[in-house]
């Protein structure tokens, strides 16, 4: 190292074809200014009124030639701002008797970044300016697929005019170089720890770098305390160190950047999810969490654009890169997300976007809201009427765009959404009134029915039998027309949904059937049921058995042979023969009974008998 010194003291050994006869600056010690690196010196040059930075590697590094001609290829036309203009030089300078390669550099006037934050802690307009600036130089080297690989307070430079300039291209990736062996792996403090166990270049090795950068200056711009807190000026670091990224979750820079305003909060949580990450390759840039917000979608469902009220919809939405997002009339909600709505009345829709850093989009839908097509009236003058009689219906409708009748368009015939029709059915009709919105998108309906009533008429009221003894039931049957409710008379009650019924009377019963409906009835059919009671001898006494009875209709006849004592009911003699003829209603009656009761044909008695 000391010989590098000494060679570049003497212009002649300067082999660059542009830097030969330059002179080195001097300090004021006597010896040369320079700035020293890991690998390398850098020695100020002066030529001909410009200066120049040359730089000489006290350190071999594998590659370093090809690694910048590839550099130098790819940045050749492409006019990257935050770079100066630079060039590999083999054999730039010779030191004992060894020609050792250089690169050449425009020299850059302006502090570097450490020394710019000291000057303008008092300043946060300047740190802010800064930062929006150095946002910008990441943007457009990732536009350009390029990382410096060693983002460091070391090796920025803020010009006099605010423009940025970045130093020291040894640890520079080109797309060309990607997954190259790795040279440089950066200072600690601001590089991902997975970065120093990497062995491979990556054009994605400054993204952590960039967020320690750019929250580092705005929150010494916040809180310029954190400055002398931390003792930036005595260390290689800005406000996190190794330790606190091994460990972020008990740093106690993170307890502290977690009181200040929410913008920090926000970049202090990205820092924690690129830490979460085990490889630096896997983060993305930190710009990508800054960007304006945007409304990608907000809409809602149906193609029409007015709805009848009532009618469901679904607003949706979707957004990016916002951190607060409100729908006016519905509140808060995710970046993305759906709702049910039912509107009443005309809505407007604000949807707002917000970033942390209180950048703002805005986008409005207007839901227009007709109100629901409504039946006031709708009735007829009577609904139940008789053959051949017509009544009116009547209606009145609101909001309706058409009306229509049993699927008849009636909205010329109604004023106002009002009207009447008359109507003449020869049977049981529904008619039905059916009012649509605009588009048809709606349709409301209610019915009548109108119901004819023809004369009830009976056609028969029967019994199985006229007769009947007690106990014993009788069938009733009846045909009936027009009818819709039927009654029997007296004590049986409704029959309406039976065809026939049985009965027991215990007397002589005539039975009447009502028939009926809404407007007429009829009751004029009888059937009249003849209870008989049981037949009973009271008491006979025969002497001598057997007593022979014959039982031939219509004589009946009874021999007695001996009658010792008198029969019950006046027979005195001891032979009598009782002889009877039976005729008309009476001899009916015995038919039934010998029917119901048949008598044997003959039967001995002996002793009393109570019949």
């Amino acid at each position: 190292m000391p010989d590098i010194i000494s060679a570049v003291k003497v212009p002649q050994l300067i082999k660059d074809p542009v830097l030969t006869g330059s002179n080195v600056l001097i300090a004021k010690s006597g010896t040369p200014v320079m700035f020293n690196g890991g690998f390398s010196m850098v020695f100020p040059m002066v030529k001909g009124g410009e200066k120049w930075g040359m730089k000489v590697w006290h350190t071999p590094i594998e590659h370093v030639k090809e690694r910048y001609k590839e550099i130098s290829v790819f940045l050749k036309g492409k006019n990257i701002r935050c770079f100066a203009d630079f060039a590999y030089v083999e054999n730039g300078i010779l030191v004992n008797g060894q020609l050792l390669d250089t690169s050449r550099m425009k020299w850059v006037d302006g502090p570097l970044l450490k020394d710019f934050i000291r000057e303008n802690l008092n300043n946060p307009t300047k740190l802010n300016e800064f930062a929006d600036k150095f946002l910008s130089l990441t943007k457009e080297l990732h536009s350009q697929s390029i990382s410096h690989g060693d983002l460091q307070h070391g090796n920025i430079i803020i010009q006099k005019n605010g423009s940025l300039t970045l130093i020291d291209y040894d640890s520079i990736c080109v797309p060309s170089m990607d997954g190259q062996k790795e040279l440089v792996t950066g200072l600690i403090g601001y590089q991902h720890p997975s970065r120093f166990s990497s062995s491979t270049c990556s054009v994605k090795a400054d993204y952590f770098s960039e967020l320690v950068i750019y929250l580092s200056v705005l929150a010494i711009a916040e809180q310029p305390g954190l400055w002398a807190q931390y003792q930036v000026d005595d260390t290689e670091v800005l406000l996190f160190s190794r330790e606190d990224f091994e460990s972020f979750g008990q740093s106690s820079i993170k307890t502290d950047l977690l009181k200040l305003s929410p913008t920090i909060k926000f970049l202090v949580s990205i820092l924690g999810d690129y830490l979460a990450e085990k490889s630096f390759t896997n983060i993305l840039p930190f710009q990508e969490y800054l960007k304006p917000p945007a409304i990608v979608k907000f809409t809602w469902t149906g193609s029409p654009s007015e709805i009848i009220a009532g009618e469901e919809i679904m607003l949706e939405w979707e957004t990016e890169n916002a951190h607060e997002i409100t729908i006016e009339n519905i509140g808060p909600v995710g970046s993305i997300g759906s709702q049910k709505l039912l509107l009443k009345k005309t809505t407007v829709f604000t949807l707002k976007a917000a970033n942390f850093f209180n950048q703002q989009a805005a986008q409005s839908v207007c839901i227009k809201v007709h109100p629901r097509p409504e039946i006031v009236l709708f009735k007829a003058e009577n609904d139940k009427i008789k053959p051949r009689q017509a009544t009116n219906l009547r209606w009145q409708v609101i909001y309706a765009e058409t009306i229509w009748l049993n699927g008849e368009d009636i909205t010329k015939e109604s004023k106002n959404g009002k009207g009447s029709a008359a109507v003449q059915p020869e049977e049981d009709t529904e008619y039905m009134l059916e009012i649509r919105s605009t588009g048809n998108r709606v349709s409301v309906t209610a019915k009548i029915k109108i119901s004819v009533f023809s004369p009830v008429k009976v056609i028969s009221f029967t019994s199985n039998s006229p007769f009947t003894i007690q106990g014993k039931p009788v069938i009733l049957r009846w045909e009936v027309f027009h009818a819709n409710k039927l009654v029997i008379e007296p004590g049986v009650g409704d029959v309406t949904n039976a065809g026939e019924v049985e009965v027991t009377p215990r007397d002589s019963t005539t039975f009447r059937m009502v028939a009926s409906n809404e407007l007429f009835g009829d009751n004029r059919k009888t059937v009249r049921i003849e209870v008989l009671p049981l037949p009973r001898i009271m008491s006979l006494q025969f002497p001598k058995p057997p007593v022979i009875y014959s039982t031939n209709f219509p004589e009946m006849s009874f021999r007695v042979p001996e009658i010792d004592s008198p029969v019950e009911g006046g027979f005195q003699n001891k032979q009598h023969l009782f002889q009877s003829s039976i005729s008309g209603p009476f001899a009916a009656i015995m038919k039934f009974l010998q029917k119901e009761f048949p008598f044997p044909k003959t039967s001995s008695i002996k002793n009393k008998y109570k019949l």
